[in-house]
């Protein structure tokens, strides 16, 4: 494991998502990309697979995290000053070795991807792939996009740099996402991906569709457009691979959890009718308790994945590329 991100808070222990680890090093990160190691005993201890500061610790204390609630228990979002704060600042790293694997199933002799495209891979024949989504997608929040306006650090580029080590191909990819963006803007993207030649989309949307109050009535539009949309990219010959969304903080006044549910499954729904490949980024998140998802996964305490959190992302969307079965470890491996 390269780069787990998570927070440690006054004495309190966290875990990381491993049991069985060894070779344990934690880092922070600083704006030009050096890493300050922290040491055992002197910073944190450790036990088993988790971690707490020590009294004299250099690492940074998540109780000085603090965020302003409403009477009721939500917060509400604001942009200066910061309410929630950023996450970013407070967050460690973790590299280390781990044996307690994940079944990663591979999926590309199914039928989710055309023959053309698999062709392609096969002849290590450039590919073109077109990523249209929100501020997810761009990369919002994760170490690269924060401190050197950056989308490097977002699944799609894991995912290319999977390909290419995998089979060789030279894999492009072009980035149409753009921040607070709904489904909607799939039609503006449209042409200018056709125009592009791309062989595969990645389409991510649902994080900004799902909130406020008449989510449940703008239901059946985001599925006829998302419908209409993979239709077009299919009848021209693109291949279309459906991103779904996590669980975003569940204390943000315009949060309503259901709603996170119904639109995963209308994506999951659209992506049968089409047979279409559904990362269900969701069920992955869904293993992690919603603290840890805000604290540790997330650098702006709300919805937007690290960098790791991104390599959560990779790890839903790699197996439409995978000919057989692996274990996690293999695809982390490919990406570090």
């Amino acid at each position: 494991m390269i780069g787990e991100t998570f927070v440690l808070k006054g004495n309190d222990s966290n875990n990381l998502i491993k049991e069985n680890v060894s070779n344990l090093k934690v880092y922070s990160i600083d704006s030009v990309r050096v890493k300050h190691f922290f040491t055992e005993k002197v910073d944190y201890i450790i036990e088993g697979n988790k971690l707490r500061r020590t009294k004299n610790s250099k690492i940074p204390n998540f109780d000085e995290h603090v965020v302003v609630y409403n009477d009721d228990g939500t917060f509400t979002f604001n942009s200066f000053p910061r309410n929630p704060p950023l996450t970013i600042p407070f967050q460690l790293y973790a590299d280390y070795d781990f044996s307690d694997f994940d079944s990663i199933y591979g999926n590309l002799d199914k039928s989710f991807l055309s023959e053309k495209l698999k062709n392609k891979i096969a002849k290590r024949e450039k590919i073109k792939i077109g990523v249209i989504g929100t501020s997810i997608t761009a990369g919002a929040h994760t170490l690269e996009q924060f401190y050197h306006n950056s989308d490097k650090d977002s699944y799609p580029y894991l995912i290319k740099k999977a390909i290419e080590k995998l089979y060789r191909n030279e894999v492009v990819i072009t980035n149409y996402s753009q921040n607070g963006s709904s489904i909607d803007y799939l039609g503006d993207v449209f042409p200018t991906a056709l125009k592009d030649n791309n062989d595969l989309m990645f389409i991510e949307f649902g994080m900004n569709d799902h909130i406020y109050s008449w989510w449940k009535s703008n239901l059946p539009n985001f599925e006829l457009t998302m419908s209409n949309s993979v239709d077009r990219f299919k009848t021209h010959g693109i291949d279309v691979i459906m991103v779904g969304f996590f669980q975003q903080n569940q204390s943000w006044d315009l949060e309503f959890i259901n709603s996170t549910i119904e639109y995963n499954q209308s994506l999951s729904n659209v992506s049968k009718k089409y047979n279409c490949y559904f990362a269900d980024v969701n069920k992955e998140f869904s293993k992690y308790s919603q603290p840890k998802i805000n604290q540790d996964f997330c650098g702006d305490f709300m919805h937007h994945p690290t960098s790791f959190g991104h390599l959560l992302y990779y790890k839903t969307i790699i197996p439409a590329f995978l000919k057989e079965d692996v274990n996690d470890g293999f695809i982390y491996n490919l990406v570090n």
